[in-house]
């Protein structure tokens, strides 16, 4: 299944926004489950290091590939940016 997240805001907005999107996604296999459990608990522990007034950009993505029940590949993409300086 894919699946694809995304958030822009200070941090601990982004947290519950992620949080939210994760809740929405679809019932994912059980192979993807665990996977997508670690990325949350991941996410949440580097946002959570962030200053609470910070501005952070969240971009998470996944697919895996079943053949019957065997997965044959995953891809997952974590991309957690503090964005600091604004142009302007």
């Amino acid at each position: 299944m894919s699946w694809s997240i995304s958030s822009l805001g200070k941090a601990p907005a982004v947290v519950l926004d992620v949080d939210k999107q994760f809740s929405a996604l679809p019932k994912l296999p059980d192979t993807e489950v665990g996977i997508v459990d670690s990325i949350k608990s991941l996410v949440d522990t580097v946002i959570a290091a962030q200053d609470p007034s910070m501005v952070v950009q969240v971009s998470l993505s996944g697919d895996q590939i079943l053949t019957g029940k065997a997965v044959t590949s995953t891809f997952i993409s974590v991309i957690v940016t503090p964005i600091s300086k604004f142009a302007g």
